[in-house]
């Protein structure tokens, strides 16, 4: 069982979860003091500058992996990431040197992104070298929320300590530890590469048209993307900002949600591969369009009620079990890392660009938008097509 992909999906959104775990401090790290409702833009704003160099290194590292060696991709776009990370652990704030600091990190972001987006080559080796492909998948998406975990785990243990040593100094320790996840899995890549494998792709397989594969692989990609902006970057964001919401209850939320999906996503990709992932998928969708009617007409706001963090984790679990395995295996071998890394993230820029511009509409509108994604995205899954990929 090649467990490469899972691991350094751990460490990346790890990292990705501090940023969003931590925004609050960051921004009061790099920015003067705005207003509530700016400073509530602001730090939207500082979770979606990394993500805008995340296509570019889809596309540009996702080739070379389809043409060249995965596991070379992984071992650059891993070092640059971890790079990033460390110059971030030292870098000056806004009351050393001004707006030249807020500079920096936003360009250190972007480069990091690059690097976070070529890491998805990684997860399409481990799948493909595995007999069971929906259960890693579902153990990288596993990893993903432990390290969103743990990264809410150590903003909850620093949020004690003094407000000054909380906002100057508390993420930059949190960042540090991604630094010293980081080594192990150097190792692991330099023994994996000196096993020489050779990766076995799939002989007598009908795919899609990749034109058409990609568009239906942009869309799928919201079951996954609206959810989790919403639930683990946009809401507790509100809620501390807007709403002057405690934050234990914040935190319970979060970690309600998280714990809901990784106990239920390795199973999901158990059973996906004994019987394939259509059920969960469509499931997926179908609980997202039935969300609009239970919480729209059941709750006078879904945010508060702790039932919402339990019906979403399901869902999102049903998602998370499949979807990264689904979408990169239905496109043929000299694409897979690179159309299906680049239209996953894409669309995860396009939505995140779009949050901090939207975000006074966000809040009213979620609903309406989940039933939208839901219907559409059950049409797509109810398509019969010529692959016989699954």
């Amino acid at each position: 069982m090649n467990l490469l992909g899972v691991l350094i999906a751990f460490v990346e959104w790890y990292d990705t979860a501090v940023t969003i775990a931590f925004s609050h401090a960051i921004y009061y790290s790099f920015f003067p003091n705005f207003q509530k409702e700016l400073a509530f833009k602001t730090e939207l704003l500082l979770i979606t500058c990394s993500c805008l160099g995340k296509p570019i290194g889809a596309y540009l590292i996702g080739k070379f992996s389809d043409n060249y060696d995965r596991l070379q991709a992984a071992k650059v776009s891993f070092f640059l990431m971890i790079f990033c990370s460390f110059f971030i652990v030292f870098l000056p704030s806004f009351q050393s040197i001004g707006y030249f600091s807020l500079f920096l990190f936003f360009i250190i972001k972007f480069i990091q992104g690059i690097a976070v987006g070529g890491n998805y080559a990684t997860s399409v080796y481990s799948i493909e070298q595995s007999n069971q492909k929906f259960f890693i998948s579902s153990l990288t998406s596993f990893s993903i929320f432990c390290g969103f975990f743990l990264a809410n785990t150590f903003h909850s243990f620093f949020y004690r300590f003094d407000q000054s040593f909380y906002n100057l100094f508390a993420w930059r320790v949190a960042y540090f530890f991604t630094i010293i996840f980081s080594l192990p899995i150097f190792w692991l890549i330099n023994k994996e590469s000196s096993l020489k494998k050779v990766i076995n792709y799939e002989e007598n397989k009908i795919y899609n048209n990749e034109t058409f594969e990609f568009f239906r692989t942009c869309f799928l990609v919201l079951l996954d993307v609206i959810p989790f902006q919403y639930f683990h970057v946009f809401l507790p964001n509100y809620k501390r900002l807007i709403l002057q919401y405690n934050e234990t209850l914040i935190q319970k939320g979060i970690f309600t949600t998280l714990l809901t999906i990784n106990i239920i996503t390795p199973f999901v990709g158990k059973i996906a591969d004994k019987f394939g992932p259509m059920f969960f998928l469509k499931s997926s969708a179908l609980m997202m369009i039935f969300s609009f009617f239970i919480f729209h007409y059941i709750f006078e706001n879904f945010a508060k009620f702790f039932i919402a963090d339990i019906y979403f984790g399901v869902m999102m679990a049903f998602c998370y079990g499949t979807l990264y395995c689904y979408l990169p295996m239905n496109f043929c071998k000299n694409s897979r890392a690179r159309l299906s890394g680049f239209a996953l993230n894409f669309t995860t820029s396009i939505v995140l660009i779009l949050m901090p511009v939207f975000s006074n509409s966000i809040e009213k509108y979620i609903l309406h938008i989940l039933l939208f994604i839901g219907t559409f995205s059950f049409a797509l899954l109810s398509i019969k097509d010529k692959s016989n990929v699954f």
